[in-house]
């Protein structure tokens, strides 16, 4: 990825990002975790459409942030067991910046290894993302939610 960000390539940029996230993260697991306070609320329908929301919410809301990185390195620091799983600690380092630390936990679902959540600099993005998220469910509804996320795009 890091390599794709020096391209500058907006459109190349997402298209990896994407084809990162279907390959490398449980967007069903993580996607579930983010609504579970509403998920018995929820109708097939709009499951259906939360669910396709989620990866290009992902991308539009992720993607952009990631340029700041192109010059970055990342090393692995330890590898952890966590449940039937494992933590992976990485630092990443921008030139003349301090490192930030982040934590990718990684389980086994549907028979491969997937990222099911990432901590970065301390700030756990499924609760931090499942908090906006039932913020606006309280607010607008399930339907709302999945408007907001079609338009972060």
């Amino acid at each position: 990825l890091f390599a794709v960000l020096k391209t500058g390539n907006k459109g190349v940029v997402r298209a990896k990002f994407r084809e990162l996230l279907s390959q490398h993260f449980a967007l069903d697991a993580i996607g579930d975790r983010l609504i579970r306070r509403w998920i018995n609320q929820i109708t097939p329908a709009q499951m259906a459409a939360y669910k396709a929301a989620i990866p290009n919410f992902i991308v539009g809301t992720y993607s952009d942030n990631l340029y700041d990185y192109a010059n970055a390195t990342m090393k692995v620091v330890r590898t952890v067991p966590a449940g039937s799983g494992f933590n992976v600690t990485t630092q990443v380092q921008k030139p003349g910046a301090q490192p930030i630390t982040g934590v990718w936990s990684v389980a086994k679902v549907g028979g491969n290894f997937k990222i099911t959540n990432l901590t970065v600099a301390n700030i756990n993005l499924a609760i931090t993302q499942g908090q906006d998220f039932d913020a606006i469910i309280q607010r607008k509804g399930i339907d709302g939610l999945i408007a907001m996320m079609k338009a972060r795009t």
